[in-house]
Order: C-alpha cells, then structure tokens, then sequence
C-alpha cells in the first residue's frame, strides 16, 4: 500500500536545513527537544493520515476473515507442478507431430508403390503468390496463352488458386486459413521441380492430421512438414512475409537450414572442413570455396562439433584452440565459434596443395577428438572443398580410415574444371558424396546433399526421436543478423564522425571568438574536469558532445558510457538544456538555434528508421523425422534408405514462461531452463536484441554462468565453481525429482542496470521429462515462506446478497471536495503478462478488449453457469466448452476475486477527504495518488487532492 507525494521533498530538505543549523550551533538541549517534539509531531500527523486514507485496520481485518488458512510453501512441490504443467504443455506437442509423421510414411509408401503413377499436383498454394494482385492486363501474357506470371505453373490445363480467403487469428497473430496449409518454395529452388511435385502430392494427405490435431488442442502453434526436396508445408496457411517483391531483400528462407530441421535430420556429429587456400584458388574459385564453408556451417546445430584447416604447403588450424598436449581440438558450433570461423576465413592463396599431410591431420584430429567430453562421439565426416586432386591417396585411407568410419564429402569448386574422377572416386571410397559446384547460386542445394547420406544409418535402424531445439528467433537468418549487426555498427561509426565534425565546426569553433576555451572542453572530456570561467556552457557541450561522440543522447554524465538508444532523448536533450540553469546570454542564441535544428535530429533519427518494426518471436520447436518405410526400390531391388523430411510445432517462449505460473513463486523469485548445453531456454535475464530490433550474433548461445552472476571478492570475474558445479549437475540430471537445495550469492541488477543488489538465493532443479530442457526455480532465501490458501465459491450473489461483480467495477457515486458527485471510473488492472482467462476459440471476443474486460466476462460466466465450472488441471490447460475453447487458472482467478471482496473499502476513501485536520498535511507534503499492490494483481484508486 503506497501514497505519492509530490512536494514532500521541500520538507525534508527543510527539515535538513534546520538539523544543520542546530548541529552547526553550540549544543542546545531546548533545540534539540523542540525538534524532537517537532519530528514526533510530524510522524504521527504522517501516521494518522495514511493509516485513516488506506484504511489500514479495516484491510486488516478484511484478511483475517473466515475462510483464509496459513500453511507452509513447499518449494518442492511448487516446482513439481510448474514441472508437470510444462511437461504436460510439451507432450501435447510431441503427441501432435508423431501423429503427423506416423500419418506421412504410409502415404508416401502408398505414393511410391501406386501403379500407374500418380498425376502431379495440377497447383498449390504457394505462400509467397498468395493473394497477391493480378499483374496489368498487358503483361499478363493471356494473349500469348501464357499463364500469369504470378501464378505457380508447372502443368499444362491447371488451375491456379492464388486467391484465399483468410482472416486474423489472434493465436497466431496473422490472417490464417484453417482448412488449408500453403506451401513455401525457397528462392534457389525451381518451383516445377519433379521430385518436388511428388512430394507435394502426397503431402497434401497431411492436411487432415494437422486439423485434427489443431481441433483437439487449440493451444497448438504452427505445424509444418518440411521436404528433403526443399519446400515447406506450414499449417494452417498463411502469406509468406517476404514475397520477393523488393529485389534488394530476396526471401531467404529454406526450411532444411533450420536448427529443427538439421537436428532431426542428422545425429550429432564431429566434422571436420579442409579448405584449399593454394595458388589455383582464386577469384570465383575462392569465393564459391567461402560460399560452401558457410553454408556447411549453417546446417550445423550446437549439439555439432567443427573446425576448418586451411592447406596449401603447410595445413594450419583456422582458429587456433588447443587442449592440454597442444593438438587442435573441434569448437563446439555455437552461433559466436561459427562466427569466429567466418570471420577467419579471408585468406590468402599460396603455393601448392600437400593432400597427404592436409588429409593426414585431418584424421588424427578427428582421432583426438573422439571421447572427449567436448565432442560429439557420435557420428564423424571430413569435407574436402578444393578445385581438384593430384591423385586418389589410396594408400592413406586404408592407413587412417580403413573401417570407413569417417565419412569423406568432397566439394569440387569451380566453373572450368574437368578433373573430378580423383575426387569423385574419395568421396565414394570413405561412404560420402561427391557434387560439383560450378555457381555461386547452387552451393545451398549442392552443400545440402551430405544430410541424407548422413541421415542413412538412422533411416535403415528406423530410430526416431523428438528433439527440442534450443531457442530461436522465428523466420529470421543468421547470415541476415550478422549483416544487420555489421551495417549497423559502420552506420555508427560514420554517424560519430560526421556529427562531430558538425559538433565542433557549428558550436565550437564558432564560438571561441566569443569566450568559450576550446582547450577546456577537451580539457573537460579527457580529465573529468570543468573550466570554472565557463561552467555552464562547457556543461551544455559536454551533454551534446557525450551523444556526438557515441552517437547516442547520453544526458547524465555520470552514464556517459551507456549509450541507450532511445529516439525520445533527442527532445530531451533540448528540453533539459532548455530548462536548465540559463546559458551565457553572448552564447545562447547560437548554441540554442544549433540543438534545436531539425537537420541535427532527422540526420541522427535516421539510423534508427532503418530498424524499426522488426519484430522476433522467440521460440522453441519440436521436430520429428519422417523416413521412406520401403527397404527396396521397385525395379532393381537395391537397398534404400531415403529420408523423405522432417514434421515440427513450435511453443513459444512468453507461453513458456506463462507455464511457470509466476504468482505462485513469490516476490524476486523466477523460473528459467536450460538445454542440454547449458544454454537458456527463458530466463528474466535473456535479453536477445540490441535496441530492441537486432539481434545479437550470440543470442541463442547464452550460457547459464552469463546470467546468474556469483557474488566474489575480487578484482576479476572468473566462473565460480560452486555455479560450474550447479550447472554441471543440471546437465547431467535424467529425471524429474527436484534436486537438493543450493544455495549461491548472486548480484541482481535493478532499474535498468542503474543499481546493483546483493542477494542470497536457494535453486531446485530437474529435468522436464522426455526433453532436453532442465527446470529450474529460484526463490530468496529471507523470503517470505508463507501463502493464503482461500477457497472462494463464486455464485449471483455471495453470503452479503452482492454480486460479485461489484467488487471489480463498484457502482456507487461519491461527492468530492468540491461538491460534485462523481461515478468511480475503473480503477483497477491486472498483471498484464500473466493468463487470468481467454479464449483459444477464433473471433469468440473482440481482443480489442482490454485484459479486464475479459476477466469481468468469464467472472460473469462463471456466476451464470448451472453445473460446475470447467478449470482445467495442471497438465491439460484449456477446457473445450461446446463449441468453445478456453483456458481459466483456477488459483489466480479465485484469488483476485478474494482480493477484490477484502479490499472493497480501500476504494471508499473519499469521504476521508473531508476531514478538515488532513486538509493542510494534504497541501504542504503534495499527495496525489493512493494506490493498493499485492501479489497477484495492481490496483489503482486516483484520489483527487
């Protein structure tokens, strides 16, 4: 329960004031007690008013009603139902996808067994053509019997269904269809592509599980299929964001480059890349080499291990790391280490390639590596991407690689060249795969071939698994985030430098003539200190000059280093100067004319429009494999083992941490997970984005010693081991039972980073079942360990004959001090993150709606309903209701309208405002807003003083 005021602060400096002018006298026993009396008299007027204004002994005993109970809070057992809540969330799921799959492989079986073949699709809704406008008449090419180029054509006599209606869905924040699924084809991809067509034709049967399951879970997110032939079909059916209208951003995308993809497809793996960085490697030669690199880099997923050698006369690791003997060792392939490798790949090219020593450590390094902790131990490769071989090194395969237990993938590289039988022949030899790269628009498809091979074993052993991927940013690219990073930061840097070159010529040097010492402002910026003749204006500069520098408006001097991009500190910047001490009337014209020119702002606003409305949607996804189920081909009867694509759903991180049910831990106590590399899932503290629109290079690799920061004495910062065991620990766990309690000191910052507490904390943890994810729950080891168990019966009317209702939005006037009567406006809110109630039923209620108005609406329903209301339990959420689907928490429910019915008084506070003895505290300590805080919700009570 708080009071703002807003002049209080004169009387406490007055108060100061006189305390430093009796302190500063000689000691005055009389003084002294006169302003003890003073201060008591002060307390009590302060006690009396806020103890009479908030009610407080009527809130008292509100609480202490019958019905309430105090029992211990079992921190075990809290964090087994958020563990069951969020395991019961997954499972939904994973039961979806496998449903799907186990629908697909009969279906393509049936498609690759049916005689005569099946026709191909005659179209198909292609999510980048969908609702897209007719081209002008002239060049729709229907006079020449063409069809329209924004029409998906890959038969003759089709028809085209580029038009379909759909319309917003709230759950999934775009216009949907929910009867169809749209299909995206990358760009590198030529839509007509016969293998593509088949798959399509088959895959369209998987539709109807995408419905159903959508139909018996509403909370279900997208569904999709993505194809080892390249398209993605995505349920339900939506228009592809990048159309490929604008030339100058290409859509990108390709489904078999995304971590839910690539874990599926492959298990883990130690790879490890020869580059040829000799003589002949140049001009479009190298630049295809860097192209292949990279896009092997991309398929890869944390749960990978690489590294890249550069070989010509000598082979030399690309990034140096060694372990304890000195030999280069793999890097675990993390967003920050594939970036490291490829910003080390701009080589020179020298000499003549050695083979034998380039392929010779590429073995024993692979060697070395296998049983480390730090590696994969699972499935090995070496990819070779040269633009030609002398020889077949026969001898030295069956030396270091005789079992074929190390696959060999080779990429020749280049436009021009006719010597690839010795190449071919080594892929072949060590089980890999051999392809051609002659552009730099196929290395994506060519690169993309080695996952099937790599695929192969699992196929044929018919091993499935769920994998859960780490968190990621939805439809955004790793290669489209580094460059925005990259173009921001030069975009930077020639900001800095223009602005101040502008800075010094308009203010400074134009200005020195009329007083100011251009030596003191540098004076002030290097040393700290200030020129005494020129105070105020050297303190106006220095505001300007720290947001010149750094290209941000920094106003605090003490906060030069921040650097916080916010647009609204430009106004600010000269509403401070403005309003500030007054500036030396030789000097204020010009320097209020240069902070006030519209060029200074709109040259500065510009670096930020370039950003603006991007918006990411973190996620998690589970994936599920879906294997060609023939063993033999129909003709020849070879042995096959095709990996046909991968099904998948996301869940996405704000629904994740809704599961937590944050109001039952407590004040300063969180939930958080992490994967099986220590990452975060979720965490208060992930904080993905730089000025809320780029992402960081490494903002899915946050490491769980990142974000929970041990409190030590010392200089440095170094990893505790207490924490390194925790985490340790947390990885290692296989079920579910929480652990035992740790405790660590941790330092948590508050207000934006401006403050820093020191906070003892206690941690349970344990696996969340048949994932990768650890849970884990902190809470304050001095916090509070009690709760309010109430049970509250909502019918019409409650034991007092009121409806209930009332309580929310009471209908009683009130005369103010002024004599007018006034009718309460809602002065109430609620946790604006957390899920009281809501529809999951599409077009149910008007989500223009505010988040009270649907709680007042399901309280409503609550009272009308004749049977028993349908809560829900801690694994199946939401509750199907006839034809509507909704989710109702019991407990936050329940205990805002217990809160609502014992703070009904605290709202009645206006008539206290008559009384004529607050009258003058009222007016000298500046009240101006009473307002209630608990635990589950906010309310605000406006008093007009």
């Amino acid at each position: 329960m708080f009071i703002k005021f807003q002049n209080v602060h004169r009387l406490v400096w007055a108060l100061f004031y006189i305390i430093l002018q009796i302190s500063g006298e000689s000691r005055n026993d009389e003084a002294f007690n006169n302003m003890e009396a003073l201060m008591r008299k002060l307390g009590q007027s302060f006690f009396e008013f806020s103890n009479g204004i908030t009610k407080f002994n009527e809130l008292r005993d509100s609480f202490s009603q019958k019905g309430q109970s105090i029992e211990d809070v079992n921190i075990n057992q809290v964090f087994s139902d958020v563990n069951a809540r969020l395991h019961g969330s997954l499972q939904g799921r994973t039961d979806a996808i496998q449903k799907v799959a186990d629908y697909a492989e009969p279906r393509a079986f049936d498609h690759h067994n049916s005689v005569p073949t099946p026709q191909l699709p005659k179209s198909y809704f292609n999510a980048k053509q969908l609702n897209k406008p007719p081209p002008p008449p002239a060049e729709s090419g229907d006079d020449d019997g063409k069809p329209p180029p924004y029409c998906t054509f890959c038969t003759q006599n089709c028809t085209f269904s580029t038009l379909l209606q759909m319309s917003y869905n709230e759950h999934f924040k775009v216009d949907v269809n929910l009867n169809r699924s749209s299909v995206h084809v990358p760009t590198s991809i030529y839509e007509c592509d016969r293998a593509l067509l088949e798959a399509l034709v088959w895959s369209s049967d998987l539709e109807e599980p995408f419905k159903n399951n959508y139909k018996q879970n509403p909370t279900l997110g997208w569904q999709y299929f993505g194809s080892s032939t390249g398209f993605l079909r995505q349920y339900p059916a939506m228009k592809w964001p990048n159309d490929n209208s604008d030339k100058n951003s290409p859509d990108l995308y390709d489904c078999r480059f995304r971590p839910w993809y690539t874990a599926s497809a492959t298990s883990p793996k130690n790879l490890l890349i020869l580059l040829d960085v000799s003589g002949s490697m140049t001009g479009l030669r190298r630049r295809i080499a860097k192209a292949v690199v990279n896009s092997i880099l991309d398929t890869l997923t944390e749960n990978d291990y690489v590294n890249v050698f550069k070989f010509s006369d000598l082979t030399e690791v690309l990034v140096e790391c060694t372990n304890d003997t000195g030999k280069p060792i793999l890097l675990q392939a993390t967003l920050e280490n594939l970036r490291e490798l490829r910003m080390s790949m701009e080589q020179k090219t020298y000499g003549m390639s050695d083979y034998v020593i380039a392929l010779s450590k590429a073995f024993d390094s692979l060697k070395d590596n296998l049983g480390r902790s730090e590696s994969a131990n699972c499935n090995q490769a070496i990819m070779l991407v040269t633009d030609g071989a002398p020889s077949y090194f026969q001898d030295l395969f069956n030396k270091y690689n005789k079992h074929k237990k190390i696959r060999l993938f080779t990429y020749l590289v280049g436009r021009e060249v006719t010597d690839y039988k010795e190449v071919q022949w080594m892929a072949c030899y060590n089980r890999g795969y051999f392809v051609h790269v002659g552009s730099l628009g196929e290395v994506q498809e060519q690169v993309f071939k080695y996952i099937p091979v790599m695929a192969r074993p699992l196929v044929m052993s018919q091993k499935r698994e769920v994998i859960w991927t780490p968190v990621y940013a939805n439809h955004a690219e790793i290669v489209e985030s580094e460059w925005q990073w990259e173009l921001k930061t030069r975009k930077k840097q020639k900001l800095r430098s223009v602005n101040y070159k502008w800075f010094f010529h308009n203010v400074a040097e134009n200005n020195i003539k009329k007083g100011a010492n251009k030596s003191s402002i540098h004076a002030f910026s290097d040393n700290g200190k200030k020129d005494k003749k020129s105070d105020i204006f050297i303190l106006a500069l220095h505001k300007l000059k720290s947001f010149l520098d750094y290209g941000h408006p920094n106003i605090s001097y003490k906060n030069i280093r921040r650097m916080e991009a916010e647009a609204e500190y430009y106004k600010k910047i000269i509403q401070d100067l403005g309003d500030g001490p007054p500036i030396p009337s030789i000097l204020a014209p010009k320097l209020k004319a240069n902070l006030q020119s519209k060029l200074l702002i709109e040259r500065n606003l510009h670096m930020f429009k370039d950003y603006e409305g991007k918006k990411f949607n973190f996620i998690v996804s589970a994936s599920y494999p879906v294997y060609d189920i023939r063993n033999y081909t129909n003709t020849s009867k070879e042995r096959i083992a095709n990996f046909l694509g991968v099904v998948g759903t996301d869940v996405s991180i704000e629904e994740l941490k809704d599961l937590t049910s944050p109001f039952q831990l407590g004040v300063n106590a969180y939930a958080f997970a992490i994967t099986n590399n220590g990452h975060i899932v979720f965490h208060p503290d992930f904080r993905p984005l730089y000025d809320n629109n780029i992402l960081k290079p490494n903002y899915n690799s946050l490491d769980l010693t990142e974000v929970e920061l041990v409190h030590k004495n010392g200089l440095f910062r170094n990893n505790d081991e207490e924490l390194l065991q925790m985490r340790t620990d947390m990885i290692d766990k296989n079920d579910a039972d929480p652990s035992p309690k740790r405790i660590l000191s941790v330092r948590v910052h508050r207000d934006g980073f401006k403050r820093v507490s020191l906070r003892n904390q206690t941690y349970v943890f344990g696996k969340i079942p048949k994932t990768q994810y650890t849970l884990a729950i902190e809470v304050p080891v001095n916090a509070t360990v009690y709760k309010g168990e109430i049970e509250v019966f909502i019918h019409w009317k409650d034991e007092s004959k009121n409806i209930v209702t009332n309580y929310f939005d009471p209908n009683s006037s009130y005369v103010d001090k002024n004599g007018d009567l006034k009718t309460p406006q809602r002065n109430w809110r609620i946790h604006p993150d957390w899920t009281y109630c809501r529809y999951l039923t599409p077009g149910k209620l008007n989500f223009s709606h505010t988040k009270e108005d649907i709680l007042i609406h399901f309280i409503k329903r609550i009272q009308g309903s004749i049977v028993a209301w349908k809560w829900g339990s801690i694994t199946l959420r939401w509750v199907e209701d006839g034809v509507d689907y909704y989710v109702c928490n019991r407990d936050l429910v329940q205990s805002i309208v217990f809160d609502a019915m014992v703070t009904k008084t605290f709202g009645e506070s206006q008539e206290i405002l008559n009384d004529q003895k607050f009258q003058n505290l009222i007016k000298s300590a500046g009240a101006e807003l009473l307002y209630l805080h608990n635990q589950l919700h906010h309310s605000l009570y406006p008093i007009v003083f």
